[in-house]
């Protein structure tokens, strides 16, 4: 993936520097949209894989504050 945040500010500075609005104003819109897409994060990511026999089971909780906020057990 191209990335947005260090090639925009690149052409941001070259344009800049040259006298180049154009060239200034692509880096700057390049420079925004690199900025936001590193603000998302990740959309999900594998904390855990395992794969369950016959008769085992397992208990996932979402903590927050300590407490536990949600809990799901799933059976193999």
């Amino acid at each position: 993936m191209t990335n947005f945040l260090k090639n925009g500010l690149v052409l941001l500075f070259r344009g800049a520097r040259r006298g180049q609005s154009p060239l200034a104003a692509l880096g700057a819109a390049m420079t925004v949209v690199g900025w936001v897409r590193s603000r998302r994060g990740p959309d999900k990511e594998l904390v855990y894989s395992r794969t369950l026999k016959d008769g085992e089971a397992v208990t996932v909780k979402l903590l927050r504050d300590g407490l536990v906020a949600d809990e799901q057990t799933v059976e193999g």
